[in-house]
Order: C-alpha cells, then structure tokens, then sequence
C-alpha cells in the first residue's frame, strides 16, 4: 500500500517526537543511509507507518541547511549512499535503473523540505523534483572523484570497481 498524503505533525506529535530524540532514540542511526536495495525495500514498508514515518521526517528536518538546494541535496545525502543513489534516476527510465519517483521515499524529502518551512508555490515540487533528479544523476561522479581521490592515497590498493570499492568507504 503507498502512502502519497505528507506527514502532518500537530505539536503534541512534535512533542513526542522530540522527547524520543531527547532520549537518543534516532531512527535515522539505525536505519540511514540506506545502502542496499534491500535495506531499501524494508525502509519503505517502514514508512508505511505513520509514526515511523513522522519522526523520520522530524530527524531530518533537525539537520539541513537554510538554503533550498542545499537542503535537498543533504536530505539525499542521509537518506542514501551514492552507491545506492548510482543505481536510480527519477523515472527509471535508462541503463537499468530503478524509479525515485515511484518510492515512498521521494514522499519523505518533500514532507522534510515543506516542515522545514520551503513552501510552494514560490518553490513548487517541481523545483524539489529537478533538485532530487540532479543529485541522482551525479552520483556516478561522486563515486568516480571518491575512487580518485581513494587510489591517489592508497596507490598499491589498484583499481577496483566503484560498486565495491565505496559501499564500506562511504559511511
């Protein structure tokens, strides 16, 4: 079942929220970046629950930046790893890769994005949307300048595929 209406958080959530936060409980320690396909699939059936769901959004609305793009790209960034990242594109439509805007997932950014007080429609979802296809689609680049810089102090480790090279660099 997809869950397609954002989080609405009245205070007494917030509250609740925050006083998990408080005690150390971060669901984002536990369960972000996401790093497989697998780690994926289970995430969003996770947020299929409306209080796993909310506090999500609550941690990552804590952290982030003023800047619009900014935000968008870090709430990426925690969400997952440009190994992940390297295997998708917004429609899913070339090389094999999977869909961002069929997950749950892209839910999650905009209902950040909106708590944290971005709001269309000076900055509509399409702005969102162009941002979240752009860090998509440079995550082979990222990937490429992280395997650079890795041979450049490790020269005897050879060259090695980035797939396997970075998915235990990256945290």
């Amino acid at each position: 079942m997809r869950y397609n209406s954002p989080v609405v958080l009245d205070e007494r959530t917030l509250d609740k929220l925050q006083g998990l936060a408080d005690n150390g409980m971060s669901l984002m320690r536990t369960y972000l970046p996401l790093t497989s396909h697998d780690d994926l699939r289970q995430f969003e059936v996770n947020l299929s629950d409306y209080s796993f769901r909310a506090q999500i959004v609550k941690e990552l609305s804590l952290s982030g930046r003023k800047n619009f793009k900014k935000t968008i790209t870090d709430i990426c960034r925690q969400l997952m790893t440009d190994d992940l990242a390297h295997d998708f594109s917004w429609k899913g439509q070339r090389n094999n890769k999977m869909a961002m805007e069929d997950l749950l997932l892209k839910d999650l950014i905009f209902d950040v994005v909106r708590l944290k007080g971005f709001r269309p429609p000076c900055l509509g979802s399409y702005k969102i949307i162009e941002i979240i296809k752009e860090w998509l689609a440079q995550a082979n680049n990222r990937l490429k300048r992280r395997q650079t810089k890795y041979l450049r102090f490790n020269p005897s480790s050879g060259s090695l595929g980035h797939h396997h090279l970075f998915r235990s660099l990256q945290n």
